[in-house]
């Protein structure tokens, strides 16, 4: 069944604008997708955080270039399950969960309100077009950053944890910081959630637009070429070409954009646990805003500032 209303939020409406079916198929295929991405995501934010509990190793890569090798995301899951058995495997598990299952029902619902408002013609000059996607995006991502911020704001913590010393965090810990924060506790590192996100999603969107309007036609050929169906296998072939552009489109913004952006990942996880009595918040200074983060961290070695962690699956060093 289904049900309405025109005063729910953002993600409540989501969720009613679901049927019972999609909804348990969106929540199942989520919470595969978050359980497989545990391997991944406890050792990386481990790592932008600043825990490195195994020493680096003298290693020569196949260059024999001499330099250091630290654990994989999957050695340092290893070292991980053999301190606190695989149920670390499940470490914020709930809260990772609720925060892709806020963040997508959210965007959905405010990409649908702001492209409703943002309509352009397809012969829209390309500028208006561009800017249009952007601004789109920028709400878009905005609102969902917004609504899902607890959650994440949860799930870090609770890995941050990991680290040792207090456990002041459990899977319901919200209502905890909540009670001893209030409601400013809750959106604690939103700033840096935002500038990670929304200025990240802007320039992805603009840039997308302009390699789908300008790259793209060079490798796969001018969407000019194509022009309106005259049966039913050409709409067919159009629509192929259509999300072929857009595919290569993307990949093209994110090789190009995703290591600019990636430093911001990094202050966003480090400004969630700042100021609070984790050990894990002890690794780094306590920081006054998200650009002295940046400050602090772009003097650093690179595996230890700004890109730590990026490599997450072969960390060679040059460094110790």
């Amino acid at each position: 069944g289904q049900c309405h209303s025109g005063v729910l939020p953002t993600t409540l409406a989501g969720i009613c604008a679901m049927d019972l079916m999609e909804l348990g198929t969106t929540v199942a295929q989520e919470a595969v997708f978050n359980l497989l991405e545990s391997v991944i995501i406890i050792p990386k934010t481990l790592v932008q955080l600043g825990y490195e509990p195994v020493p680096a190793k003298p290693y020569k890569n196949f260059l024999m270039m001499s330099g250091y090798l630290r654990p994989s995301a999957l050695k340092y899951t290893g070292l991980l399950v053999k301190e606190h058995g695989y149920d670390v495997l499940m470490t914020g598990f709930s809260a990772r969960l609720l925060e892709r299952l806020t963040f997508r029902l959210a965007f959905v619902k405010a990409n649908e309100v702001v492209s409703e408002a943002v309509q352009l013609d397809n012969r829209a000059p390309v500028a208006q077009r561009v800017v249009a996607a952007a601004a789109t995006a920028a709400v878009a991502q905005g609102t969902a950053v917004v609504v899902c911020h607890p959650f994440r704001l949860l799930g870090v913590r609770l890995i941050g944890q990991l680290v040792g010393g207090p456990q002041p965090y459990t899977p319901f810990g919200l209502l905890n910081i909540f009670e001893t924060e209030g409601i400013p506790g809750l959106y604690s590192g939103l700033g840096s959630a935002l500038i990670a996100e929304v200025v990240h999603a802007v320039v992805m969107t603009s840039a997308t637009a302009l390699a789908y309007e300008f790259v793209v036609p060079l490798m796969i050929g001018s969407k000019d070429e194509i022009q309106e169906a005259q049966n039913e296998e050409e709409a067919a072939e159009i629509e192929n070409h259509k999300y072929l552009r857009q595919f290569v489109s993307a990949q093209v913004a994110a090789s190009l954009g995703s290591p600019f952006f990636y430093p911001f990942q990094v202050t966003r996880s480090i400004m969630l646990v700042n100021g609070t009595n984790l050990d894990a918040a002890g690794l780094t200074p306590t920081f006054s805003s998200t650009f002295d983060c940046i400050s602090y961290l772009s003097l650093q070695k690179s595996h230890r500032g700004l890109m730590r962690g990026a490599n997450i699956m072969r960390r060679f060093t040059w460094t110790e």
